[in-house]
């Protein structure tokens, strides 16, 4: 966690400088997401034309409790992303509309534990585990200001990918 923060604050002050370099075509910065909290980096290669990456993460324990039993979580988001996006400059009213479409590496898991609370006994357990490879594409708008700050929006669609579930219940007279 605090080489996460470490590398966070870095990134805040490093990679936002990049986008006030003379021919402006790199720029990064920070950036929140369902998937987690990220750090972005792209490079304009036309007016119109972008290539992207960014790296994604995103770590909760949850726990949920009942009158006789409770179930422990843990939920763990890692993705890596490449993309290209397509800026529809000639359309005057919306400069920063965009098309975007990559793929995504992710390591994502969710393990559920569900327990009795009176004896501390197992009663089962859920592992869902996602597709790593997935493609990505949407929509969305980027308004960047002169001083190098920027704001982006967008929504997006992944496509491919399952999601795998193991369950293991506890066979016994208690659960019948």
């Amino acid at each position: 966690m605090k080489t996460q923060i470490k590398l966070a604050l870095i990134l805040l002050f490093i990679l936002p400088s990049l986008s006030f370099a003379e021919n402006k075509t790199f720029d990064g910065g920070v950036f929140f997401s369902t998937w987690g909290t990220g750090i972005q980096g792209n490079y304009y290669y036309t007016n119109e034309i972008l290539f992207g990456g960014d790296f994604i993460t995103r770590s909760e324990e949850l726990n949920y409790s009942g009158t006789y039993s409770s179930v422990e979580e843990t939920l763990t988001l890692t993705t890596y992303e490449a993309y290209a996006r397509y800026y529809f400059r000639e359309l005057e009213l919306t400069d920063g509309f965009f098309g975007q479409g990559g793929l995504a590496i992710r390591n994502w898991t969710a393990n559920a534990e569900g327990i009795e609370n009176d004896t501390g006994s197992k009663l089962g357990s859920v592992k869902r585990e996602w597709n790593p490879y997935v493609l990505v594409t949407g929509l969305g708008w980027h308004k960047k200001w002169g001083n190098g700050v920027s704001f982006s929006s967008s929504m997006n669609g992944v496509w491919g990918g399952k999601m795998k579930i193991d369950y293991e219940e506890k066979q016994g007279p208690c659960l019948q």
